[in-house]
């Protein structure tokens, strides 16, 4: 066993072998000390945000702790680059996604529902109004469901929906019409 002085002095690989040999902690904790830096940079230029930049670094490395026990990894430095600019794409994708859903509720219901309320209750609110959003487009009939789904959430043209649907343009048209007025019937209450 290695004194924590001599740890300092492995290789990445050799770090990497006694991590897959015993799975103490240690050896990624050297690594960690390696290359935080590096990953924290990645994720910052990415998130734009220090704290988000942070928080990604620790779930980055808290992920590595069980992949890199199964996981041969020969070139650690390029593919914990991978790693980290891969989590923040997904990190980028669900804010993204989420943010759309709420447009599409915000431009079906309208944008006067709340004014002044705390961020977190703001936060809270917004999940579950997108939940009941998301339930009330699964309650749509599957022609207007596909197409307001496509139009809103996908932000499909017409034509798009036409050639990926098989509606004709005038279908398209009136499923979007009627599926907004109808989830606008159903997230507001009235008829």
């Amino acid at each position: 066993m290695f004194f924590k002085k001599d740890i300092s002095k492995l290789s990445d690989t050799a770090l990497l072998q006694n991590y897959r040999h015993d799975g103490k902690p240690e050896w990624l904790g050297e690594l960690y000390k390696r290359y935080s830096h590096l990953v924290y940079g990645i994720c910052l230029k990415y998130l734009q945000d220090k704290d988000e930049a942070a928080d990604a670094t620790l779930a980055i490395f808290e992920k590595l702790l069980d992949s890199l026990l199964v996981q041969d990894v020969f070139a650690f430095q390029a593919w914990l680059h991978r790693v980290a600019k891969n989590h923040c794409l997904t990190v980028l994708k669900l804010e993204k996604r989420t943010a759309k859903k709420h447009e599409a509720y915000m431009y079906v219901v309208g944008d006067n529902i709340m004014d002044d309320t705390e961020d977190i209750l703001l936060a809270e609110w917004k999940e579950k109004e997108i939940g009941k959003l998301e339930k009330a487009i699964e309650n749509l009939a599957e022609e207007q469901k596909n197409c307001v789904t496509l139009f809103y959430l996908h932000n499909k043209s017409y034509k798009e929906i036409t050639v990926t649907t098989g509606y004709s343009l005038g279908e398209v048209k009136s499923y979007i019409q009627n599926g907004k007025r109808n989830l606008h019937s159903q997230l507001t209450g009235t008829e």
